[in-house]
């Protein structure tokens, strides 16, 4: 969180994409959720790490809103922040992302919404927890 931190007081600017379209919450939701593994042999407490956690993530979300970063703009494949958490089994950060303005009912370029995402997550048990806010 201090690198964030750092980074944001020295100006940057975070409504940036990179090459795919995709902004600071999509990395951020892509590169440390907690159904994220680089391969299967992962430890399974690998999410212990730094930026690791579920709730530090949101922190960092926070940080990045309040900076003016776009929380539902969609990358190169259609894809939103919330999509990418859903897809990791990010539970947090997906509810964090809905209260905070992204649209679950926003569909992909292949027409997939948020719900359809879930139910494909790399995390079988997060479709269970976000029914309620996925409506």
């Amino acid at each position: 969180m201090d690198v964030v931190k750092v980074l944001l007081d020295a100006g940057a600017d975070v409504r940036t994409v990179d090459l795919n379209g995709e902004s600071a919450l999509h990395l951020l939701a892509d590169q440390f959720g907690p159904g994220f593994r680089n391969s299967k042999d992962d430890p399974p407490d690998w999410s212990k790490d730094y930026l690791g956690r579920s709730e530090q993530r949101t922190r960092i979300a926070d940080m990045l809103k309040r900076a003016g970063a776009p929380v539902d703009v969609p990358d190169g494949e259609g894809l939103t922040p919330l999509m990418v958490a859903i897809k990791y089994g990010d539970t947090l950060l997906a509810k964090w992302l809905i209260e905070n303005g992204a649209d679950p009912k926003k569909r992909d370029k292949g027409g997939k919404d948020a719900m359809d995402h879930a139910r494909e997550s790399k995390d079988p048990k997060i479709f269970e927890r976000l029914r309620g806010v996925l409506k």
